[in-house]
């Protein structure tokens, strides 16, 4: 990941942005997420017998370049036992690292980690199978569906214009990057106003190895045009203030539960608008809470000035009370599916305020 790393800490140094690389090739069957346990066959008292778990993150880098990550645990701040760049061979890696040793292949990763420096310590995964506990859940009743793959009747562009995102497959709506064509694209917003709401919807991030950091996958999520959620692709990063989950400029993910590119994924968001006096001054800025595939990622977060002008030197946005929903475009061909609102009525208004 260091390259990853350095182009993402050079485009923040910048602020050159990255254009998106069209992917034709498939995911390889080796990328992903992988679960399972270290097998004991010695008796002592280690933390890895103890904890027997284990996870690892295979992420593609382009060619034949992988970079693995082995940790205890998904969804949290964990501990990481090993992370190392491999080279595959036949689509096979096959790795010696610091003490790990083994094989990933399609279907199989296996190997043995020496845990006291001698006694190996054998381990078997499989590919995690892992699905968003609200992917595919229908809008309730009360619900303004504002995209169910038949129609942008509830979307205009940025600029006021049509919405002229293409829809594929009848169920599936795909940012139309205007870098590619200047009468095309750009973001798009509801026409309706929003104030505290309840968003659900799904995503899926395109497959671009040769790309990093900002480069990857990138969209985003704004309540009242002002506050981004960050849609990224994060898989296999560390969960930062500009990667996804996060609220971008102003708070990062408290874990990163991104899934690999290719994988639908759940944003359900829950937004407190601000309160005002009676003399129009603000007396409570708005409030977020987060959840990215079913984890939580933001909890009843502040939003004291707009994240797009969080840490620039701009006068702050005047705070409204209403707003509309945005989608990014940022020159990367992101899916979106099954977006709801509901408004955020006072039993749910609850939820934001305690876990």
């Amino acid at each position: 990941m260091k390259n990853i790393r350095i182009l993402l800490a050079a485009a923040i140094l910048t602020g050159v942005g990255f254009l998106h690389a069209s992917a034709t090739d498939p995911i390889p069957p080796i990328m992903g997420r992988w679960e399972g346990k270290f097998i004991d066959p010695v008796k002592e008292n280690g933390y890895m017998q103890t904890h027997p778990d284990l996870c690892a993150e295979v992420v593609a880098l382009g060619g034949d370049k992988y970079h693995v990550r082995l940790f205890p645990h998904f969804f949290k701040r964990a501990h990481i036992f090993q992370e190392f760049d491999a080279t595959a061979t036949d689509g096979k890696i096959v790795f010696n690292q610091a003490g790990w040793k083994g094989e990933i292949a399609p279907g199989s990763f296996t190997g043995e980690a020496f845990a006291d420096g001698k006694n190996p310590l054998k381990f078997s995964l499989k590919k995690s199978d892992y699905v968003s506990p609200t992917m595919g859940v229908k809008p309730p009743e009360g619900a303004k569906v504002l995209f169910d793959g038949k129609d942008l009747d509830a979307w205009q562009s940025k600029t006021g214009g049509p919405a002229n995102w293409p829809i594929l497959d009848h169920s599936i709506l795909e940012v139309a990057p205007r870098a590619k064509n200047a009468d095309v694209g750009g973001s798009i917003r509801t026409k309706d106003q929003f104030g505290d709401v309840r968003l659900h919807l799904e995503f899926q991030l395109p497959y671009e190895p040769e790309m990093s950091g900002q480069g990857r996958g990138n969209s985003g999520v704004f309540l009242q045009a002002l506050y981004e959620v960050q849609v990224l692709d994060s898989f296999g990063l560390e969960g930062m203030w500009n990667e996804c989950g996060a609220l971008y400029h102003t708070a990062p993910p408290k874990v990163n539960a991104c899934l690999p590119p290719g994988e639908w994924q759940t944003y359900d968001i829950l937004f407190r608008a601000a309160r005002f006096n009676p003399d129009g001054t603000v007396s409570e800025f708005p409030r977020i809470t987060v959840r990215l595939n079913g984890v939580l990622v933001q909890y009843n977060e502040d939003l004291p000035d707009s994240t797009l002008t969080a840490t620039s030197t701009q006068k702050p946005m005047p705070v409204p009370k209403e707003g509309p929903i945005e989608l990014q475009d940022h020159s990367h061909p992101v899916h979106y599916r099954n977006i709801w609102v509901t408004p955020l009525a006072d039993s749910a208004a609850a939820l934001i305020e305690k876990k």
